[in-house]
Formats: structure tokens, C-alpha cells, sequence
């Protein structure tokens, strides 16, 4: 673009003034695309770390690592309160149809961009994951199961009576057999 009046060398500064400006534009673009790699190379350091200290699910790993997790998707992740649950739920083969649902609403278009209502949409299914997993009922640590009662540890007969193995050392073998038959009737 030529401007009147300007000499050879003014028009000669004004497109390297121009060529300097695109080239500082590209070169700030090209530090935003590597500080983007950064802070996405950091979630997914952040993310594997707390799901390899996560001994809740053993194989999230290798199952999350087949889903195609948009940046979005992956922000939306890692701001949960329980960020490999929400993993896990998305890895679970049954859950396929809703993540690719969530995948497609927030994969950009061709300009890079995606639509804000997709990213409502994406922002009210993942909070309904949410609630999924908080209603999901936690493992009991205790049982409904009664009490064990109280341990028999043998000790003395009641005031009066002798055991079976006393009465069977005495010399009172009639005693003996009686009460045992006592006993063997009472349990009929």
C-alpha cells in the first residue's frame, strides 16, 4: 500500500515497519502455541500422577488413553472435584455414546474456534456427570450384619455341677452318663 507523497525511502521503512509487525505477530503467536503445549503437557503430567496414585481404578490409564480428549474436555476434567472418577466414568465402555456426544460438541471447527453454545451444552452434560458420580453410592466400610455375640472360652460349670470330662474322671460314671443322655435329649 503506497501512501501519496512519501519518498523511496519513507515507503522503503514503511514496509519493513510492516514486515518487522507480522513478524513480531507470528513470533507472539508461535510463544502462545508453545505455552499452550506447556500448561496441556502439565494437565496431562497433573492428571497421570493422580491417576496412577488413584489405586480406585488400576487400568484408567490405558482405557483413558484411547478417548480423543479435546482441550476443553480436559479443562472440564481436571476442574472436577474428583477429576479420575469423571476419567474412569468417560473410559467405561458404557458411557461411549455420551463422551463422543461431549468429544463432538467440544472439538474446534476450521478456524479453531467452538461455538458457545456447544460449550454450554458440553458444560451442562459434564456437570450432569458430575451429579451421576456424586449420587453413585460410596463402598460401605461398615456391614448390616448383627454383632458376633459373645466368645465361648470354656470356663468353669455353674456353682453346683461338675463338667462332662470331670464327671468322666470321676468315679461316678452314673452321673455322668445321665446328665449325657440329659443333654443329648435336650438337643433332640
Amino acid at each position: 500500500m503506497q501512501a501519496p507523497n512519501l519518498t523511496q525511502e519513507e515507503e522503503n521503512a514503511l514496509r519493513l515497519e510492516e514486515t518487522l509487525s507480522r513478524r513480531e505477530a507470528r513470533s507472539a503467536r508461535d510463544d502462545a502455541a508453545v505455552s499452550e503445549v506447556e500448561v496441556h503437557n502439565q494437565r496431562v503430567e497433573a492428571f497421570t500422577e493422580m491417576a496412577t496414585a488413584d489405586a480406585r481404578f488400576p487400568n484408567l490409564l490405558r482405557e483413558f488413553n484411547r478417548i480423543p480428549v479435546t482441550d476443553h474436555l480436559a479443562r472440564f476434567i481436571m476442574r472436577s472435584e474428583d477429576p479420575v472418577a469423571v476419567a474412569n466414568y468417560m473410559a467405561a465402555k458404557g458411557n461411549r455414546d455420551e463422551v463422543d456426544e461431549l468429544i463432538e460438541l467440544t472439538t474446534p471447527n476450521r478456524r479453531g474456534r467452538v461455538s458457545q453454545e456447544d460449550i454450554e451444552e458440553a458444560i451442562e452434560r459434564m456437570a450432569d456427570i458430575r451429579a451421576k458420580l456424586k449420587a453413585t453410592p460410596k463402598a460401605r466400610t461398615a456391614t448390616n450384619a448383627p454383632d458376633p455375640g459373645r466368645v465361648l472360652n470354656g470356663g468353669p460349670p455353674p456353682a453346683g455341677k461338675q463338667s462332662l470330662t470331670e464327671l468322666a474322671k470321676s468315679e461316678n460314671a452314673d452321673a455322668y452318663i445321665k446328665q449325657r443322655q440329659a443333654e443329648m435329649a435336650a438337643k433332640r
